[in-house]
C-alpha cells in the first residue's frame, strides 16, 4: 500500500543539511492568471505534502477539505470495483490540481506512481482568494479541461482494438505530460508501468507487453525504466486514428 503521506508545512528546514525549503513555481504554473498578491496569499496557507512510490495521497470517502497542486513525481487518480480490480481515471504530474472542489469527501484514488510531493491548500481559502479577484473562471475552466480529458480516456478505453487504445492513451500522455526535445523526440515526465498503461488502456499488461514490443520495433517508441519516449509521433497519432 506504501507509506502514508508525509506533511511538512512551507518553510521547513531540511533535517540534512539545514536549508530552507521554499514553495516552488508549480504553484504559479496551476494558477495562470492569478496576481501576485494571490499567489502569496495561497502560498502562505500551503503545506507541503510528501508520498512514497504505491502510496496514497487521499483515497475514496477521505473528507475533502483541500486542493493539491503536485509539485514534483506523479499520481494515478483512480477508482476500483467491488472484485477489487483497478480503473484509471486519469494520470497528474507537476503543476496539475488534485481534489474535490464541490464535494465533501473524495470521489477516488490520489496514489504516487513514483515518490512525489504536492502542495495542500485548504478549499475555502482557494475560493476566496479567487472570487477576491474576480478569478472563479479559473475552476471553471480547470473542470471543463478535465471534464474533455476524462471523456477522452473513456474513448480511448471503448474504441478500437488494444493496439489502437495503447496508441490513444500515449499520445494523450504526450499532449498533458509530454516534454519535446530538438530531436522530435517525446519524452514523457511521468514513470508508467505497463500494467497502469494497460488499465488505462482497457488492456492486460501481456497484451500491452507486445504491443509495446511492437511499436519500438517499428521506431515510435523507446522505453526505459519506466519511462516512455515517443520518437514518431507522427507515425504513433495515424495508427491511433488521430
Amino acid at each position: 500500500m506504501g507509506s502514508p503521506a508525509d506533511v511538512r508545512p512551507l518553510g521547513y528546514r531540511d533535517p540534512v543539511n539545514g536549508t530552507e525549503v521554499r514553495a516552488s513555481p508549480k504553484l504559479a504554473a496551476a494558477f495562470r492568471g492569478l496576481s501576485s498578491v494571490g499567489l502569496r496569499s495561497l502560498a502562505g496557507r500551503a503545506s507541503r505534502r510528501e508520498v512514497g512510490r504505491g502510496g496514497f495521497l487521499f483515497r475514496t470517502g477521505d473528507r475533502s477539505t483541500h486542493i493539491f497542486v503536485i509539485e514534483s513525481g506523479s499520481l494515478k487518480i483512480c477508482s476500483s470495483s467491488p472484485d477489487g480490480s483497478e480503473s484509471i481515471i486519469a494520470i497528474l504530474g507537476p503543476a496539475e490540481m488534485v481534489g474535490e472542489l464541490h464535494s465533501s469527501v473524495q470521489s477516488g484514488d490520489a496514489r504516487a506512481l513514483e515518490r512525489s510531493a504536492a502542495l495542500s491548500i485548504p478549499t475555502s481559502h482557494l475560493r476566496e482568494c479567487l472570487e477576491a479577484e474576480g478569478a472563479a473562471h479559473l475552476i471553471a475552466d480547470l473542470l471543463s479541461e478535465r471534464l474533455r480529458r476524462t471523456t477522452a480516456t473513456l474513448h480511448g478505453v471503448i474504441g478500437g482494438d488494444s493496439r489502437q487504445r495503447i496508441a490513444v492513451r500515449l499520445c494523450d500522455l504526450a499532449d498533458y505530460q509530454g516534454r519535446r526535445t530538438s530531436t522530435g523526440t517525446t519524452r514523457l515526465c511521468i514513470r508508467l508501468t505497463q500494467e497502469d498503461l494497460g488499465r488505462m488502456a482497457g488492456s492486460s499488461r501481456e497484451t500491452t507487453n507486445k504491443v509495446l514490443a511492437m511499436f519500438t520495433r517499428k521506431g515510435w517508441i523507446e522505453t526505459q525504466n519506466g519511462r516512455y519516449s515517443i520518437t514518431n509521433e507522427r507515425a504513433l497519432r495515424e495508427f491511433a486514428g488521430l
